[in-house]
């Protein structure tokens, strides 16, 4: 049921998640547009923000490799005199790594990923009971970035491309949370029977829509459950995300790759990080940076030149900053042997001026003799 290289679709719609903190809570609400197309294995995503199309964020990935761009163009400005206004220039957060699954930041893109892309994901599983990392952010926000695999339960719509129609994701009966003195995930048993483990989210298809072959969920539901920790807790729906499909089509016009745009993109790419040496030491940087015009993204034949050209930027900063580390030595002793005359030198005269007095004291001065003879000669 795997999509064949060539084959595509692209489907859009409407997005939204209810977050409680509590089960008591009415739940705050975010809602985006969403657009996603899937050429074979790759995918491009793009959420952006009800009536203002122009305010998006996207993602593209190709060969596991995933380019995301935040753009959130300014508003227009008065110039100086007054008479008309003009558009600030504006460079837009981008971002290239190796991984295939959106981050959880707050746009919901990894839940439209789950229901329109995530076929290849699902192809490696052979059993049921398998595992995969949660896509939602865990409870403790300290360990959003430190995500833990649990089991899944899953089944599949009929047809290509092979997507999910339901997912159960079992907790291991375990809360995770960051220690800060420990500096490591503590993992607390949960309070019985939840112990045993439960079902900690579950993913439904509640309408299907099919064109040209392929089954594609027309409605679908995501709901995350709290964790029980203390006793007599039940799990509530700490987050409930809702997709309704409001078209669909058997073509990817942008051929799932990032769309153009007016301006400037400043990157940071996570696949070109590496190490220098200099003076017998080793230096770490985790990417390179480099700018994008105009949607113009560099391919892979010009990725070294970027890397090289960063490389050297980088030894220059840090020959320059151990220039100024000596520099700052060298004044930083300067001033310690200048308070230490300020402060050991009045020390210093009073000791002297001291001894000079005690010598004195002990010092006898005796009177000058004189003899005088008398008498008549």
């Amino acid at each position: 049921m795997q999509l064949s290289c060539g084959q595509e679709y692209s489907a859009w719609g409407r997005i939204e998640r209810i977050t409680k903190l509590e089960s008591t809570d009415v739940g705050r609400i975010n809602a985006y547009d969403f657009y996603v197309e899937v050429v074979g294995g790759n995918y491009k995503i793009r959420i952006s923000i009800p009536e203002e199309k122009s305010k998006y964020y996207e993602y593209a990935v190709a060969d596991g490799v995933m380019r995301s761009l935040v753009h959130i163009p300014a508003k227009p400005i008065i110039v100086v005199d007054g008479m008309h206004e003009t558009n600030r220039q504006v460079i837009f957060p981008a971002q290239v790594e190796e991984r295939v699954i959106p981050r959880p930041e707050g746009t919901l893109a990894e839940y439209v990923w789950f229901a329109f892309a995530s076929h290849s994901f699902f192809s490696t599983l052979t059993n049921q009971g398998q595992v995969m990392v949660p896509i939602w952010s865990p409870e403790d926000p300290k360990i959003r970035r430190q995500p833990f695999t649990m089991k899944v339960l899953y089944e599949l719509l009929a047809s290509a491309p092979g997507l999910p129609s339901r997912v159960d994701f079992l907790n291991d009966g375990y809360y995770r949370s960051y220690n800060p003195v420990t500096k490591a995930i503590d993992v607390i048993p949960l309070a019985s029977p939840f112990d045993k483990g439960y079902t900690n989210a579950v993913y439904r298809v509640l309408t299907v829509t099919n064109i040209a072959g392929y089954s594609l969920p027309g409605r679908f539901v995501f709901t995350v459950y709290s964790s029980p920790i203390g006793a007599n807790e039940i799990p509530f729906e700490r987050s409930v995300v809702r997709g309704k499909t409001e078209g669909v089509s058997d073509a990817a016009p942008e051929k799932a790759d990032m769309r153009p745009f007016n301006g400037l993109a400043s990157v940071v790419d996570y696949r070109l990080g590496g190490v220098v040496r200099l003076s017998g030491q080793s230096y770490t940087y985790k990417y390179c940076p480099y700018t994008v015009t105009n949607g113009l993204w560099p391919d892979s034949s010009q990725l070294p030149a970027i890397k090289e050209r960063y490389e050297k930027s980088f030894i220059r900063k840090l020959k320059a900053k151990a220039i100024t580390d000596a520099h700052n030595n060298e004044k930083r002793r300067f001033v310690l042997c200048v308070m230490a005359l300020i402060l050991v030198g009045p020390l210093i005269l009073l000791s002297l001026r001291a001894m000079r007095l005690k010598a004195g004291r002990h010092t006898k001065v005796e009177p000058e003799k004189t003899s005088s003879k008398s008498g008549v000669n």
